[in-house]
């Protein structure tokens, strides 16, 4: 895979916050897990997932962890790095922000909204242009944590050619 000053977009695409409603059926099954896992919690632990449930969504599933003001993939979906020619897994948001601008801190401001949120956020791109090809995609981003508390986001990926 190439190293992270390797990766570019040619056109990265804009990047709109839509209602969940209209996330494509398999995020919005993930987004009813994360309700349910919640119960009647402002925000469902990270210990209340299992493997099981994640399965339909490895592959396109990052969990990042909030550490010193900064975010660390814990998971990065491993057919996400195939695709971006990049795994980000152990590394630090800061550290792509850094190599990587374009990318990173469009990121970082997903991951800022749902924190603030305290709720599932889902985002949507029409259009991105990376290793000659256009495609849209979309995240559904989870926050995890304890009470009212946010430690981790789980961010599902959804892929349209």
């Amino acid at each position: 895979m190439n190293s992270p000053d390797k990766l570019r977009f040619a056109f990265e695409g804009v990047e709109i916050e839509l209602p969940l409603t209209e996330a494509p059926p398999s995020l919005l099954r993930l987004a009813e897990i994360w309700n349910e896992k919640r119960g009647s919690n402002p925000l469902p632990p990270r210990a209340h997932f299992s493997f099981d449930d994640i399965v339909p969504w490895l592959g396109y599933l990052h969990l990042l962890e909030l550490v010193d003001d900064d975010f660390q993939f814990r998971i990065f979906g491993s057919a996400v790095a195939a695709w971006l020619g990049h795994d980000y897994t152990g590394r630090r948001l800061s550290d792509i922000v850094s190599q990587v601008p374009e990318v990173g801190t469009k990121a970082a401001a997903g991951y800022h909204r749902t924190i603030a949120a305290a709720a599932p956020v889902y985002l949507y791109t029409e259009i991105a242009r990376h290793r000659g090809t256009d495609f849209g995609w979309s995240r559904l981003l989870l926050p995890l944590g304890e009470g009212a508390r946010v430690t981790h986001l789980m961010i599902a990926i959804h892929y349209r050619p």
